[in-house]
């Protein structure tokens, strides 16, 4: 009994916030049970002091429309991957040499081996690699990565000559959030 003394006299020395502190100092509601009671105890809520459920009020200001722009070069697979090569890969139908691996950086820092199919997407139109064909691997040979996002590749042209072409692989290819190669969005 004279622990329980002892505590009850430290109640008002213990330290409260500022909510225990406000509900406290509320005038207690009337506990008679009425039409509309069901139960005498009464919550007391910071929405209810602030005149909760009524209408907020309205700012003066005018709330401008955002328009989202997402930069050009914001996820460019150069600035977010690197050691960047033409290899085998784990892609399903890949011929050799016809998918793009890079080490891609996450949000997180994270890095991790990403793939890329490149023979669905890149092809060669008379000796000129271009974005949105098929089966370049088919006429063209040597293909490496310079720079870490540039094709590079030997391509046969209709006169039977073969001369040297590139295709900047930053402006269709880009790394995602989880560092994953993908589309860049407009040129699927």
């Amino acid at each position: 009994m004279r622990f329980l003394k002892i505590v009850i006299a430290l109640l008002p020395v213990l330290p409260m916030t500022a909510a225990q502190a406000w509900m406290l100092s509320r005038p207690k509601k009337s506990t008679k049970p009425t039409k509309t009671t069901i139960s005498p105890s009464v919550v007391y809520s910071f929405a209810e002091a602030s005149g909760w459920p009524f209408e907020p009020v309205k700012s003066p200001v005018k709330q401008a429309k955002l328009s989202v722009e997402i930069h050009p070069s914001a996820s460019k697979m150069n600035e977010t991957c690197s050691q960047c090569l033409m290899t085998d890969g784990w892609v399903p139908d890949a011929r050799h040499g016809s998918v793009l691996q890079c080490s891609c950086r996450t949000w997180y820092g994270w890095y991790h081996t990403a793939y890329f199919l490149l023979s669905k997407k890149v092809g060669n139109d008379n000796g000129r690699l271009v974005w949105n064909s098929s089966d370049y691997f088919w006429t063209c040979d040597n293909q490496e990565i310079v720079e870490n996002h540039i094709l590079r590749a030997t391509c046969a042209r209709s006169d039977g000559a073969r001369p040297v072409t590139t295709l900047d692989l930053d402006n269709y290819i880009q790394a995602d959030r989880d560092g994953q190669l993908q589309v860049r969005w407009g040129w699927a």
